[in-house]
C-alpha cells in the first residue's frame, strides 16, 4: 500500500512539474504566457480586443518568436529570442502607414492572417477570414 501511495505521489509531482515546465518554457522568464491585444484608441464599437496565447502559439504550435517579433536591418529580420521586445505601436502608427511600415491594425492583420492562412492550407484549424474567431466576446482578459 505504501508503495502504491508513493508511486501515486511521485507521478502527481512529475505531472505538475511537466505542466509548470511547459508554461515556463513558453513564458521564458519575463514573457507573459497570455496577452490581450487591446484596441485602445480605435472607435469603441469596433471589434473586441484579441486574446493571444504565447503558450499555444510558441510551445504547442512551435511558432518561432521572430515570426511576430521583429527588427529589420537591410530588409532582414535580425530580432532574436532574448532581444528586447518593443510595443508594436512604438514602430507601427495607429492611424497611418509610414513608408514600408504598415499602420498598426494592418500589421497585426497581415501577420496573423497570413500565418493562419498558411496553416489552413496545411489542413490545420486556424481561422483567418472570420473576424469574431479572434475578436471574440467573452475571451479571457489578461
Amino acid at each position: 500500500m505504501k508503495l502504491c501511495l508513493s508511486a501515486l505521489i511521485l507521478l502527481t509531482f512529475i505531472g505538475f512539474s511537466l505542466v509548470i515546465d511547459n508554461r515556463l518554457e513558453a513564458a521564458d522568464a519575463d514573457v507573459p504566457v497570455d496577452i490581450t491585444i487591446e484596441n485602445d484608441g480605435y472607435h469603441p464599437d469596433r471589434k473586441e480586443a484579441v486574446y493571444f496565447s504565447h503558450l499555444r502559439h510558441g510551445t504547442q504550435s512551435k511558432i518561432a518568436c521572430n515570426a511576430c517579433h521583429h527588427e529589420y536591418e537591410n530588409e532582414k529580420n535580425i530580432w532574436e529570442k532574448g532581444d528586447a521586445v518593443l510595443a508594436c505601436n512604438e514602430c507601427h502608427d495607429m492611424l497611418a502607414s509610414e513608408g514600408d511600415v504598415p499602420k498598426l491594425k494592418l500589421a497585426y492583420h497581415r501577420n496573423c492572417q497570413n500565418c493562419h492562412k498558411a496553416l489552413a492550407r496545411q489542413g490545420k484549424n486556424a481561422p483567418y477570414n472570420r473576424c469574431n474567431a479572434c475578436h471574440a466576446k467573452n475571451q479571457p482578459k489578461k
